[in-house]
């Protein structure tokens, strides 16, 4: 497993797609071969040499989870989703469920206040998004877009419920942040 930060610092590559062709061997009675496509296959999932994995000490950048301890890291990392997003791309609209929590590994988002277009902040390595709607079960409160590059790291909602429930602290600075 080729480790998330492997990654970042040498660029992620996107497999290449293949397509398949078959020729028609010749006989004395048929003409010359002709190619025939290959029936449309499904791809296979990437090897997971090709998965990022999380490691603890890449949690520890992020001064959000700096007080946890070793097991808990590794609890987390195990957990937490690593995501790609071009530049211009949206990570979700306003009005969208709230589905994960997003910590940013690498590259910037701009966030959008409520019902405009107007940028309200900007987002760089080690910030995080996406809790409000998690913690006050509602719906997204802003857009966020990318402006690079990104890598984010996302923990599905029941994982970040779970941790709000077992670290209060968390749960409080999140919410204090929030007001």
């Amino acid at each position: 497993v080729i480790s998330l930060g492997a990654q970042i610092a040498s660029g992620i590559k996107q497999p290449e797609e293949k397509s398949a062709t078959s020729v028609v061997a010749p006989t004395a009675a048929q003409p010359a071969p002709t190619p025939v496509a290959a029936p449309a296959a499904t791809p296979a999932p990437p090897p997971e040499a090709e998965t990022p994995a999380i490691d603890v000490p890449e949690l520890l950048c992020f001064g959000l989870l700096e007080h946890f301890d070793m097991p808990q890291l590794d609890a987390l990392a195990k957990q937490f989703q690593p995501e790609m997003f071009q530049a211009e791309r949206e990570v979700f609209h306003e009005g969208d469920p709230g589905d994960r929590f997003y910590l940013i590994a690498r590259g910037e988002v701009e966030v959008f206040g409520p019902e405009s277009d107007r940028r309200i902040a900007v987002l760089r390595d080690g910030d995080h998004f996406g809790e409000l709607a998690l913690l006050y079960n509602q719906p997204r409160s802003a857009t966020i877009r990318t402006t690079a590059s990104s890598v984010l790291l996302s923990l599905r909602r029941r994982h970040f419920l779970d941790l709000m429930q077992g670290t209060p602290a968390l749960r409080a600075a999140l919410e204090r942040e929030a007001e």
